[in-house]
């Protein structure tokens, strides 16, 4: 099983390392700097060392029972706590455009945040007549992200530092230990890790991360339609989705099974595929845009979108009308 576990973790961790490689070469590209490369950096760095930690989480010895479930929680949760920040970023920018262009009510609390980046972009491999107009608004675009860095910054800092704080006290006050299970006649025993039946502090770090994820979801979810560069809000939906999926499938299986060996190997596949799923999804297109050499230019995605909306509902409406004018 180990040695199982350690071909999946490199193969894991060859494929985020070239993401992560590639990403840092071209990350004075165009398209990386619209896509706030630091920050993703920062995600695939987090994914990375969720990835090639996490064989930590066999019982071997004692120090991987205290150190491995934290910094592999810890490292998906800043995983996930700089994919919010980032959503957030799309939603706060997004909404309020989209709003303005079709016409509609003061926006939410939500969509009153100050508006912190803009990408909703096009592709263009040819230079366009308006392409000097479309540096200029680049140019504010790269502006506008500069000045919001700190702000997100922030955010991810105030979602990751109670985990952290957390995690360092479960290690030091409420550590796991390595122990030993044995079957019904005492013929045969298994190494697991085990935290004393006193121990919360471990229970809370799991409530804090499933709460975070929850609502990443659901922000998802509200902004799943939005338009973005590469359309990344519904492919945060949808990763995210399935991340609840897996982590509900993984606690079925062992809870069915009750085999540490089982508990191990499901551990490892829902930390893999989670931070191989997300990470290539969110990535590669990105990756090729940069390979074909494409560039990114400020177009007029949002006043579209927002057309196509508006004739919607227009559409819905009239539909209604109809409807009830058949019913009379």
């Amino acid at each position: 099983v180990a040695k199982a576990s350690y071909v999946f973790i490199a193969l894991a961790g060859v494929v985020l390392l070239f993401l992560l490689l590639q990403t840092i070469q071209n990350r004075a590209h165009q398209v990386m700097r619209l896509s706030q490369g630091g920050f993703l950096i920062a995600f695939q760095v987090a994914g990375l060392v969720a990835t090639c930690t996490s064989f930590l989480m066999q019982p071997k010895n004692d120090l991987y029972c205290q150190i491995g479930f934290p910094i592999c929680l810890v490292s998906l949760h800043t995983y996930y706590a700089v994919t919010i920040a980032r959503l957030w970023r799309i939603h706060s920018m997004i909404s309020p455009m989209l709003l303005k262009s079709m016409g509609l009510e003061t926006p939410t609390a939500m969509e009153r945040i100050k508006r912190l980046f803009c990408c909703t972009m096009r592709t263009n491999r040819s230079t366009s007549p308006d392409q000097e107009q479309d540096r200029s608004s680049s140019n504010q675009v790269e502006r506008s992200r500069f000045v919001s860095d700190k702000q997100l910054s922030v955010l991810i800092t105030i979602l990751v530092v109670p985990q952290g704080i957390l995690q360092l006290l479960v290690v030091l006050w409420e550590p796991a230990q390595r122990d030993t299970t044995f079957n019904d006649d005492q013929s045969v025993g298994t190494a697991v890790c085990q935290y004393d039946d006193s121990a919360t502090l471990a229970v809370w770090g799991l409530g804090i991360f499933g709460a975070l994820v929850v609502s990443l979801w659901i922000m998802a979810y509200q902004s799943r339609n939005l338009p973005s560069l590469f359309n990344e809000s519904r492919t945060i939906f949808e990763t995210t989705f399935n991340t609840v999926v897996i982590i509900a499938v993984g606690v079925g299986i062992v809870v069915a099974t009750d085999d540490p060996d089982v508990d191990y190997m499901v551990r490892i596949c829902v930390i893999l595929s989670i931070t191989v799923n997300t990470s290539f999804r969110l990535i590669m297109p990105k990756l090729q845009m940069v390979y074909r050499g494409e560039t990114v230019v400020v177009s007029k995605l949002v006043l579209d979108h927002a057309k196509k909306e508006t004739m919607r509902r227009k559409n819905s409406s009239l539909s209604v009308a109809t409807s009830d004018a058949d019913t009379s």
